[in-house]
């Protein structure tokens, strides 16, 4: 009896790291995708006009998420792959607004809030009461940005940052929960799915970073 609970804690330790080894390491490839596509985009974008850029580069990434969405196995794995691809040519046009000093100080601004935000996501026990907290906060954010088009509204991108460094902090800590209350249930395509909601929201929070920087550096 007390081997079979030693043997059964040994394999719930082996899964458990072998899953977040997964979910690490899917965030990372798809994080670095992002940024050869932002590198690619440099040399895609003069040969079309802003019109074709940005019809070609929507018309394939609705695609692409439309696949990664309703896939399964390892084509929604290489679909969420190209899609990070293309999300990298389609801030391209956003990048070429700042210098090369602020985007890098953006990047590691977002590598170091993101780390901050996982770490103490991982250190709390549930955060799953933040889940209609966030939901209200992003139906805010999307009020004060139609908002914001037609009346300035100063600070909406530090609400927005707000609003996402909570949710990279809400999208760790829920995956450490399923992990520990629902590991038998676990799978390796519930760890995509996990990684593609926290990679949109540091995309996102880069956007927002950006967006407050200043480019007089």
């Amino acid at each position: 009896m007390l081997e079979e609970d030693l043997y059964r804690q040994l394999r719930i330790k082996r899964e458990t790291a072998m899953y977040y080894k997964k979910y690490v390491s899917y965030l990372m490839v798809s994080l670095v995708l992002t940024t050869i596509g932002a590198y690619i985009g440099n040399y895609i974008m003069p040969l079309l006009t802003e019109m074709e850029f940005y019809f070609g580069c929507g018309a394939i990434l609705l695609v692409l998420t439309f696949v990664s969405a309703f896939s399964f196995g390892i084509v929604k794995k290489y679909a969420f792959y190209i899609y990070a691809f293309g999300q990298g040519i389609t801030i391209t046009p956003i990048l070429s607004l700042f210098t090369t000093v602020s985007v890098y100080k953006c990047l590691i601004a977002t590598a170091l809030i993101v780390s901050s935000f996982c770490i103490i996501g991982l250190k709390l026990k549930d955060l799953s009461f933040l889940e209609n907290i966030l939901l209200t906060l992003i139906i805010i954010l999307s009020g004060l940005t139609v908002l914001d088009m037609f009346v300035h509204l100063p600070y909406v991108e530090y609400f927005a940052l707000g609003a996402f460094y909570l949710h990279v902090m809400y999208d760790i800590n829920s995956f450490k929960l399923n992990i520990n209350k629902r590991l038998d249930f676990i799978d390796d395509e519930f760890v995509l799915d996990s990684v593609m909601h926290i990679y949109l929201h540091i995309l996102i929070l880069f956007k927002y970073l950006l967006s407050t920087s200043s480019d007089d550096d």
